[in-house]
């Protein structure tokens, strides 16, 4: 056929390519890498992008792939996974089994990640300019080219030139780089930040506005006018308490306040953690059932607020080691040292109460326009509520070890009652 018609042999040979391609797509990308290796005396470097943010078993069966090509022909494989899969793996699986050699990846800031997604939008903005383009936001807003230089600049204020937002961010996220991305459009998206006022600023010419309680409070309502736990996957409520299983709303931060003691940057790594069996034993004389602490302990691990010593284990047992995580530690930040109050007054509202008389005056401000000042009541209700149900259920022994639980009681009543 060759001899006789080439254009209608390039036609039947682009056809055979075509169905071999989609028919064995393992044995077409392996004879084009014999290729390079053999014909052209060149080493292929073949890179799994993305590996790290699929399933455990997913990672071990690309790992396990790249390692056939590896030993099929001669290539330089880049495969990335989790600390977490190699956890598991070093322990047992192919990680030992074949040859491999593993460089650790330092996780970039939140705000350097942001600050290059910024830069893309504006540099995007700058080669799109002579096009007449328009965007369309999730809830059918639209804007043009200038809009979304706009934009850039906007959200550029609130996470790059803000350094505390970026920090709540990152430690929200445990500075992972996907849940950080989806916490800061959580903040632009929610009606409270009303990006459009600030994008309107930056068209006319004018610097936004935008205050640190009013980016917290996106955080925490999102796309509602309140916090609902059900539609938060990064904010979890510290002062909850389940009414078949009635204790101290102030368990949780207990838990994080001890865990937070044992804590420290500076030192050894495996000094940070405490054995479940432990933290039980601490609070059994505190009158604390061992089943509850159990409970609370994992609904703060389901959140990341803390994290087991092998990150593969998701349970909660005696022989299991637990350590508070950054996400853990702006919670508490939240509940015991924020100064606005926006995470405390929220929860007010959104925490089951064993309190009639409560209910009563809260109720009050619901039916209204809530000031500052109205807050400011609420807060100081909840907390009163909350520090007479933990004198009910707990009972702090006179030992040292229980100071900072003390002093966590007594912070909390000092800052709002």
């Amino acid at each position: 056929m060759y001899e006789r018609n080439k254009n209608e042999f390039k036609e039947k040979f682009g056809e055979y390519i075509a169905d071999f391609t989609e028919k064995h797509p393992n044995d077409y990308v392996m004879k084009l890498i014999k290729n390079a290796t053999k014909a052209r005396g060149l080493m292929p470097c073949i890179v799994f992008d993305n590996t790290d943010h699929f399933p455990q078993i997913f990672q071990e069966a690309v790992f396990q792939y790249a390692q056939s090509i590896y030993r099929k022909v001669f290539s330089f494989i880049i495969c990335p996974i989790t600390d977490r899969t190699i956890w598991q793996l070093s322990k047992s699986g192919p990680l030992q089994s074949y040859e491999n050699q593993a460089f650790y990846l330092p996780v970039p800031s939140t705000k350097d990640v942001l600050a290059k997604r910024i830069e893309f939008i504006k540099e995007k903005a700058i080669e799109d300019s002579e096009v007449s383009k328009k965007y369309f936001t999730k809830k059918g807003i639209r804007l043009s080219i200038p809009n979304i230089s706009a934009f850039a600049f906007a959200v550029e204020d609130i996470f790059i030139n803000e350094d505390y937002i970026g920090r709540v961010v990152g430690w929200l996220s445990n500075h992972d780089i996907r849940r950080s991305l989806q916490i800061a459009r959580r903040i632009i998206t929610s009606p409270i930040t009303d990006i459009s006022l600030l994008v309107n600023a930056y068209v006319i010419g004018k610097k936004s506005q935008i205050s640190h309680w009013q980016i917290k409070k996106a955080l925490l309502v999102g796309d509602y006018n309140h916090f609902y736990q059900k539609d938060s996957n990064f904010i979890l409520n510290l002062f909850e308490v389940q009414p078949s299983n009635i204790t101290s709303p102030l368990l949780r931060l207990s838990i994080l306040r001890l865990l937070s003691d044992t804590y420290s940057e500076n030192s050894d790594a495996e000094k940070n953690y405490l054995y479940i069996d432990d933290i039980l034993n601490y609070f059994e004389p505190v009158t604390i059932n061992r089943i509850l602490v159990k409970e609370h302990l994992k609904a703060l691990l389901d959140y990341r607020l803390i994290e087991t010593y092998d990150p593969t284990d998701g349970n909660i047992y005696e022989l299991q080691r637990v350590k508070i995580t950054p996400c853990g530690r702006i919670h508490y930040e939240f509940a015991v040292e924020e100064k606005e109050g926006i995470y405390i007054g929220q929860m007010a509202l959104n925490t089951p109460i064993a309190s009639q008389s409560y209910l009563v005056r809260v109720r009050d401000f619901l039916k209204k326009k809530r000031t500052r000042q109205d807050w400011v009541v609420i807060i100081k209700l909840f907390v009163e509520y909350c520090l007479q149900q933990d004198s009910l259920y707990i009972s702090l022994p006179q030992k040292q070890i229980y100071d900072s639980q003390r002093k966590l009681r007594e912070r909390i009543s000092q800052r709002w009652t």
